[in-house]
């Protein structure tokens, strides 16, 4: 069966009962909250779903457009708004790094041999994708959808003053390359002999590496880095400036996928993933769905624009890569012909000095994270499931008590779950903070454990199978906005309730381990957390982030976090 062939047969996402929404709201929250903030959001709920209240008007408008026959997810259009209407800068507050992992073969190879070889895999997943023979995704029997492969390749975020727009050139035919600020066009080599194709790219890239050796000043991809607002004015202004600027725009945008290639060397995973995650703008154009850095010292990561792609449909990517990225034999008697072309700019001294603005802000944004790379190695997912135990409700009490350690308390936590089984299914929030983890972090024993295990477990599901409750909510607070634009919310969504399990301070998710070494983002909040963790057969790898401000606090987290996995450990193999 071709990769779009099951869409037709993928059910729609659920729309919850009004009433069990807003008690889970009670339930989920009442763990975060004091008594006296609980009986006021309890009142504020009660009027809410009661006939005199709005949520009975505003679910029948919700239903209404769920059920539309020109509606495949009702969430989607909400979704979209909010990601493409948020005017933060894209690097820290939005963007995700996944740090790749090389196989043996490619492993050791210099980068523009790799750069090379990476760009063969590239293209064939490329053709794989276009044809529509890729295999359909699946989660244990059960079909995935496939809809967010449309906008993984050849696809940027184009900033608008208010709303931002995913622009995809389908197909796309190119490769977009970065080096020392300058950037450059490698067209696809279209030949069945992977060899010559290998040659092609190998060619280009070691003449972009020499000629790319004299730096670019004014690099545009530093604006890429900017606010969505700012960056939308100087792009505009860039195109009015000169026609050919429209086109090396488009050129940028509609690459298949970005390579940055990068002189950098670390001296540490922490500052090597802070790096892939937000540093370098003069060497990024954080717009694109993909951008592929490689690092002079043989590090490897994919930095993407998230709207509209999620981890889990990355993750077939990074697969592929992993899995075939080789070493090629060169062609050394063909003098293949460079199909290359250098893209560039006409700017003026504003937008220069815009671009100044931009490298500084970017300098700025880049020194006020904190990255901690934690490389857990006593044990993984094999010893876990030996006590009988869910490696992910393992993790996810593990950073409770690790919170308990750091700050004394436990705080609202966002995990994500994937709801890829619906048509355009994307991802609902899982709030694992429960009166059962908090009863463990208080009482750390193996009975307390099970029960806190088992109700993480409980609300993954109803999550995975789209009852959680935050989209719920963020749907029928757009449909009062729609209906009643400008006027004063509902007051459940100014109840302690709401504003608490809304805050998200600890951001959490996690990936299929194949083919990373790393992944992660920055803290949503000002004061908050990130945590991303991958789970393999003998080892945890986490990296954490917090605001710099935050960080002796992230080095104390980070340490009891370690330390509260193996207490947990020790209790589950004393039962």
């Amino acid at each position: 069966m071709k990769m779009y062939e099951n869409q037709a047969n993928l059910p729609r996402l659920p729309l919850p009962a009004l009433e069990d929404t807003c008690r889970k709201l009670l339930e989920w929250s009442q763990p975060l909250l004091s008594s006296e903030d609980y009986d006021s959001s309890k009142k504020a709920v009660d009027y809410f779903i009661s006939n005199e209240g709005e949520g009975p008007f505003l679910q029948k408008k919700l239903t209404g457009l769920r059920n539309r026959k020109d509606t495949l997810n009702w969430l989607e259009p909400f979704w979209y708004g909010t990601y493409l209407g948020n005017r933060l800068p894209l690097p820290v507050n939005s963007n995700v790094a996944f740090v790749l992992e090389k196989n043996i073969e490619s492993k050791n190879m210099p980068q523009a041999e790799f750069a090379a070889s990476l760009l063969v895999s590239l293209f064939e997943y490329r053709n794989l994708l276009y044809s529509g023979n890729m295999d359909i995704d699946f989660q244990g029997r059960k079909a995935l959808c496939m809809s967010q492969y449309k906008t993984l390749l050849g696809t940027a975020r184009i900033p608008g003053k208010e709303l931002d727009i995913l622009k995809t050139d389908n197909p796309s035919n190119h490769v977009a390359v970065i080096a020392n600020g300058r950037y450059y066009k490698i067209h696809a080599p279209f030949k069945a002999d992977v060899a010559k194709n290998y040659t092609h790219f190998y060619n280009s890239i070691k003449m972009i590496l020499k000629e790319s050796e004299a730096e670019d000043n004014f690099p545009v991809g530093c604006l890429t880095s900017t606010d969505r607002t700012s960056w939308a004015k100087n792009r505009n202004r860039i195109i009015e400036l000169e026609p050919s600027n429209a086109d090396s725009l488009n050129q940028m945008e509609g690459a298949l996928a970005v390579l940055a290639l990068d002189g950098n060397e670390y001296e540490s995973d922490s500052e090597m993933f802070k790096n892939m995650l937000c540093g370098n703008s003069r060497n990024r154009w954080y717009d694109k769905s993909i951008q592929l850095i490689l690092s002079s010292d043989g590090h490897f990561a994919i930095n993407y624009e998230h709207s509209g792609v999620d981890g889990t449909t990355l993750g077939n990517l990074v697969r592929f890569i992993y899995k075939n990225t080789k070493p090629h034999e060169e062609i050394k008697e063909v003098n293949a012909a460079h199909e290359v072309e250098e893209i560039c700019f006409t700017l003026d001294g504003h937008i220069k000095n815009e671009i100044e603005k931009a490298e500084a802000g970017s300098e700025k944004a880049f020194k006020g994270l904190s990255i901690e790379v934690l490389l857990f190695d006593k044990f993984g997912k094999t010893r876990i499931k030996e006590s009988k135990t869910s490696p992910d409700s393992f993790i996810q009490i593990a950073f409770q008590l690790a919170q308990m350690k750091t700050f004394g308390k436990v705080r609202n936590t966002y995990e994500a779950v994937m709801t890829k089984q619906f048509l355009h299914g994307r991802t609902e929030a899982m709030r694992p903070v429960t009166p059962e983890s908090i009863a463990f972090v208080l009482e750390p024993t193996s009975g307390n454990f099970r029960k806190a295990m088992a109700k993480h477990i409980e609300r993954i599901s109803e999550c995975k199978n789209g009852y959680g409750i935050d989209r719920h909510l963020f749907g029928l607070r757009k449909m009062h906005e729609e209906n009643f634009p400008g006027d004063y919310l509902p007051e459940i969504f100014h109840s302690p309730s709401y504003r608490e399990i809304c805050r998200n301070f600890f951001s959490t998710s996690t990936s299929n381990p194949k083919g990373l070494l790393h992944a992660g983002y920055g803290p949503v909040i000002y004061d908050g957390y990130g945590l991303r963790y991958l789970i393999y057969g003998n080892e945890l790898h986490f990296v954490l982030s917090s605001k710099v401000h935050n960080s002796e606090n992230l080095l104390k987290l980070k340490s009891n976090l370690e330390e509260s996995l193996v207490e947990i450990a020790s209790i589950l193999e004393s039962e």
